[in-house]
């Protein structure tokens, strides 16, 4: 299993619950998110390096490594939509991942769980 965002607040603990299950984890490496060409190169070379070692097939990825959240700024999500469109060009890339399940979850969600019209905001009670 390969979590993105491991060293994170939902990755970590999806990292520690799997481990405690004995489910082999992708080891955390540290992505360069800030720098998209440096980013590409990044999860391009991580996935092969993944899909060589996933011992389940179809493999399972999860993507825990947002930060954005509904305070931000229109413009300011563009750098985390580029992370995950570069992280699923990487994966698609990659032959041997081809058909993988891949979860995107996110702690943001709970933080609005009780508002029942979308869309939310910073100012949705």
């Amino acid at each position: 299993m390969w979590i993105l965002g491991q060293g994170g607040f939902f990755g970590s603990a999806i990292a520690n619950a799997a481990a405690h299950q004995n489910v082999n984890v992708f080891p955390h490496k540290k992505i360069p998110w800030n720098s998209p060409g440096d980013r590409v190169s990044a999860l391009i070379e991580l996935a092969q390096q993944f899909s060589e070692v996933a011992s389940e097939a179809p493999a399972s990825l999860i993507w825990a490594a947002g930060s954005e959240g509904v305070g931000k700024k229109q413009l300011e999500h563009c750098s985390e939509l580029d992370a995950f469109q570069d992280f699923v060009q990487a994966i698609s890339s990659v032959e041997e991942l081809k058909g993988s399940t891949v979860a995107i979850v996110s702690s943001a969600g709970g933080v609005m769980s009780g508002s029942d019209s979308p869309p939310f905001d910073i100012h949705t009670p």
